[in-house]
């Protein structure tokens, strides 16, 4: 009974790891691609500018 007690708190504590790395990754990957689509609407008003003159 120990046995089976130990094993499904180390998998619940894996799960609970693996979720908070799922998340940071996420986190980060949606903000390189928040940083990815600023940079194309700075580089879209620079165009526009540009065009303006």
């Amino acid at each position: 009974m120990l046995i089976v007690y130990l094993f499904s708190n180390i998998g619940k504590m894996l799960l609970e790891l693996s979720l908070n790395v799922l998340e940071k990754l996420y986190a980060q990957a949606s903000m390189t691609r928040a940083l990815q689509l600023k940079q194309q609407l700075n580089n879209l008003k620079k165009g526009s500018q540009f065009h303006n003159l």
